[in-house]
């Protein structure tokens, strides 16, 4: 099947080319006798436009000057300008791209009445044509990208536009603001083509036909290629239908007046179609030299070319990098030289391989060659080394179309080529794979008999290794039944501690004093009360006795359980202490509370060092002396806050209990009268000890002074909402490290 269709595309290859290749010579022709005959009947000083006439190419009558951008045409026309000849020694003149360009066009219509013409041109971002009316004013015609929103439907492009011309000798004049592309070229050359209106149907016909013959020979070799690469899986055909594609993408967006004319209104000086333009050029370079690599067996035949296009491929794709990045600071010449280097580089490959005989090395000499010296004709054109004429214009295009016929009929050739080498391979390949199968044939009988003697080994070796097994799996489930019986008593025992836990914080939260009590004396107060383990070593405490009343908070040795244990015995010897020993002064509470937890806790004898840090107010009332504030502390601060600003008072630098040499401590005694509007703050060390998961530090005690002159502002629900968001804010994910206890309380003064 596959040899019956290479078959039938080689046997209609070669008449479908030479057809195209006729149709495309056809119009060209045309096009370039009708603008050889009209440059010869121009006039120099004054375009004539005859009767006759239909089409005018009239750069040489055309003079030029430039200014600012900012000049407009009264401006212009109201000073005097020094007009130079548009066309120098037989090459337009290079337009400056930061200035304004203003073109002179003295004209003289021989038509008895006023005639419509259609102005071309190839380049622009903002023009205005200025046209002589009978009055004697002058008429602005606007067109150009700038204007594209605006343009009237019957212009084909951006870049043309329509006028009435009145019979006579006129003086037309047209200023040009360069584009983008051309500011970023450091400058571009103008190309005026002016038609009869009723004739301009005519050139983009014509225009429309050459172009499309030769994007339909690019995009049918691309597709003939394509196909036998489906046929025979080799990248050649890959490489080479790439290369072509890329090329024709190329001609596609090349910002040229033919380009321009035929695709409409097509934004050619985009940034996007610049890039395109010079991309689809490297990568037509590169995978024409990856074609070149593929075709040849370059790595195993040519290994010092291989790395020299290699390097080359390197160099284009840092060359096309640079140029999307930064496509201003780099020279088109760099550019041009560099494809140059190449092309001339794969010409001088071409004759090695010519000389050596390689597989089609003589088509491949001959398509290279045609290529080369069409590409130097074009790029003479670019450089502006040669007059620029149609030929010189489309010579890259044409050398491409007789490259890309004669080298794929060359590839055509090829595949018969390639087909005869396989039909011997073949041969020679059943040959060798019968001697190939009787050697195996043979290493198999032989490989069959060491395994069968291997396999009765292994069978015996299995046997008493199942036995050895069989041992190990009775002596695992006597390990599993042993594990099961042992997770069973763990989930038991945890279910009882877990229960006792439960227990256990009933207890505490029974003995602890309920809040609403408290609120009850002190409206404006809040409690913050975690435990890191069900139950906490911290623990409030509350005893009203006549106008006094005494509010502590604690933080025993340890948390969790011990530490629970530590205040259910602690608060119990403060109401016993209170109530029973009759003793109310805060700083004796605490002394006696020493003593207690030592007696209690037999430390003499244990030497335990289990002991409590907390801090105890006593708040009176009366209504003599109003409200005064009695404190005693150990280690821990107090934190007060009225009008006169923050004030703390440090705790004592010894614990209650642990101490067993020291059995009669003091604490200090700090003595508040109240007069206005009072906050104070208790707490433990819980606060100030939690991590914080962004920063992995403690919040410290300075973050604590600083939070609770935050909110000493607010009322005591805000208070306690506003810390406890902070400290979740501040733990994150980080787990809690230690129980945690808040307290504050607001008191009025006597002048409140």
């Amino acid at each position: 099947m596959k040899k019956s269709v290479i078959s039938f595309l080689n046997f209609l290859y070669l008449p479908i080319i030479i057809i195209m290749m006729v149709l495309c010579c056809i119009p060209i022709s045309i096009f370039a006798q009708e603008k050889r005959e009209v440059t010869k009947q121009n006039n120099r000083d004054t375009l004539i436009l005859e009767k006759h006439k239909t089409t005018y190419h009239f750069d040489a009558a055309i003079y030029y000057a430039t200014t600012d951008l900012a000049t407009t045409f009264n401006d212009f026309i109201s000073q005097e300008n020094n007009f130079s000849p548009f066309i120098v020694e037989g090459n337009k003149v290079f337009l400056p791209s930061d200035q304004a360009s203003w073109f002179q066009i003295p004209v003289r219509s021989e038509y008895d009445e006023i005639s419509d013409w259609f102005l071309q041109v190839s380049n622009g971002y903002q023009m205005q044509l200025y046209i002589p009316q009978l009055d004697g004013s002058y008429r602005e015609k606007r067109f150009g990208i700038f204007y594209k929103d605006s343009l009237q439907s019957s212009v084909p492009n951006y870049y043309s536009t329509t006028f009435s011309l009145k019979k006579g000798t006129s003086m037309l004049y047209m200023r040009v603001v360069p584009s983008e592309r051309a500011k970023k070229q450091g400058g571009y050359k103008q190309t005026f083509v002016l038609f009869r209106k009723d004739a301009a149907h005519n050139h983009f016909a014509i225009n429309l036909a050459t172009n499309s013959i030769i994007y339909t020979i690019i995009l049918a070799m691309c597709l003939y290629n394509l196909i036998l690469f489906f046929l025979i899986k080799d990248k050649s055909y890959l490489y080479y239908c790439i290369s072509i594609f890329c090329m024709g993408i190329y001609f596609y967006t090349v910002p040229t007046l033919k380009s321009v004319a035929f695709w409409g209104k097509l934004t050619q000086d985009s940034e996007f179609n610049a890039v395109v333009n010079y991309i689809s050029l490297f990568l037509t370079v590169i995978f024409w030299i990856k074609f070149t690599q593929s075709y040849f067996g370059m790595r195993t035949n040519f290994p010092k070319w291989n790395r020299y296009f290699t390097i080359t491929i390197f160099i284009n794709i840092i060359l096309a990098t640079l140029y999307i990045f930064l496509i201003g600071d780099i020279s088109n010449i760099f550019v041009i030289i560099l494809h140059l280097i190449t092309t001339i580089s794969l010409m001088t490959f071409s004759v090695v391989v010519f000389y050596r005989k390689e597989l089609l090395g003589k088509q491949f000499f001959m398509a290279n060659a045609i290529l080369f010296v069409f590409a130097i004709i074009y790029m003479g054109d670019v450089l502006h080394i040669i007059p620029s004429n149609w030929f010189t214009d489309s010579a890259l295009e044409i050398g491409i179309m007789i490259q890309i016929v004669l080298f794929s009929l060359a590839l055509a050739s090829r595949i018969n080529l390639l087909r005869q080498q396989v039909s011997e391979q073949t041969i020679d390949k059943e040959r060798l794979e019968r001697i190939k199968a009787e050697e195996i044939k043979y290493v198999i009988e032989k490989k069959n008999q060491e395994l069968e003697e291997k396999v009765k080994q292994r069978t015996a070796e299995i046997s008493e290794k199942n036995t050895e097994l069989e041992q190990v799996v009775e002596e695992l489930d006597t390990t599993n039944e042993t594990l099961r019986y042992t997770i069973n008593r763990v989930e038991e025992q945890n279910t009882q501690i877990t229960s006792s836990i439960a227990y256990a914080q009933r207890i505490q939260e029974a003995i602890l004093p309920r809040q609403e009590e408290i609120k009850k004396f002190f409206p404006n107060s809040f409690i913050i009360f975690s435990p890191l383990h069900v139950v906490s070593g911290d623990f409030y405490w509350f005893l009203e006795l006549g106008e006094k009343k005494f509010l502590g908070a604690f933080d025993c040795t340890g948390h969790g359980v011990p530490g629970a244990f530590m205040a259910l015995i602690a608060n119990e010897l403060l109401n016993e202490i209170i109530l029973y020993k009759k003793i109310t002064s805060p700083e004796k509470i605490l002394s006696q509370l020493h003593k207690s937890i030592q007696y209690s806790l037999k430390q003499s004898e244990t030497k335990s060092e289990d002991s409590i840090d907390g801090t105890l107010l006593c708040v009176e009332t009366d209504k003599e002396n109003g409200c005064r504030v009695e404190i005693a502390s150990a280690r821990n601060s107090v934190y007060i806050f009225d009008t006169k600003g923050a004030r703390e008072i440090k705790g004592d630098r010894m614990s209650i209990g642990g101490d067993f040499q020291k059995e009669n401590v003091s604490f200090s005694l700090y003595s508040i009268q109240i007069e206005e509007q009072t906050d104070l703050y208790m707490l433990s060390d819980g606060l100030q000890d939690q991590f914080g998961e962004k920063t992995n530090k403690k919040f410290m005690k300075k973050r604590v002074r600083e939070l609770l002159n935050e909110v000493t502002t607010y009322d005591s629900s805000l208070q306690k909402r506003t810390i406890e968001s902070t400290l979740e804010n501040w733990k994150g994910i980080k787990e809690q490290t230690d129980d945690i206890l808040v307290m504050g309380l607001r008191l009025k003064g006597n002048n409140d």
